[in-house]
């Protein structure tokens, strides 16, 4: 478990910090847990639920994904080299060989799906931690008054060419 919480850690302190320093603290905690535009009721349990999402569940998620992948490859493995062990070397049961190159060659397998379970992982884990980075910098919705200023202006200009044409 010390890798993916050490992992899933310095994510935590990279996009806490990076928000922080690219909105400034008062702007970034309020960003992500406050909804303006959500009745007064909803938004508080709407803050109290991402407060605990975003700075609690977040880190907890990111480890607890990479530790479950990481033991169930562990685990299949281990229990199908013990197999083979039991069966060629301990001589088990009387489907010995057989038994033994079976699972040996299902063990074998599956370290090659185990190694396509880690680049994946490996993907979603940089994926999440780039888009929470992401929603650090800029919020859940860009409130940038120089975008709601540029979306008022196109929506605006063809209602004004509508309102010329009609008193032409």
């Amino acid at each position: 478990m010390a890798i993916p919480a050490l992992l899933s850690l310095l994510t935590y302190l990279i996009f806490n910090v990076v928000g922080i320093v690219k909105q400034g603290p008062w702007r970034y905690f309020k960003d992500s847990i406050w909804f303006p535009e959500a009745p007064l009721l909803i938004r508080i349990i709407l803050a109290i639920i991402e407060l605990v999402s975003i700075f609690v569940f977040r880190p907890l998620t990111l480890a607890i994904r990479l530790l479950a992948n990481m033991m169930a490859g562990h685990v299949l493995l281990t229990i199908f080299f013990l197999f083979t062990h039991m069966f060629i070397v301990e001589n088990w049961p009387s489907f010995t060989v057989l038994g033994g190159v079976a699972t040996l060659l299902v063990a074998c397998a599956l370290i090659l799906f185990e190694l396509l379970v880690i680049f994946i992982q490996a993907y979603i884990f940089t994926m999440l931690t780039a888009f929470y980075i992401a929603e650090a910098t800029h919020g859940h919705g860009d409130h940038d008054e120089e975008h709601e200023v540029k979306h008022e202006e196109t929506e605006a200009k063809p209602q004004r060419e509508v309102e010329g044409l009609a008193t032409a």
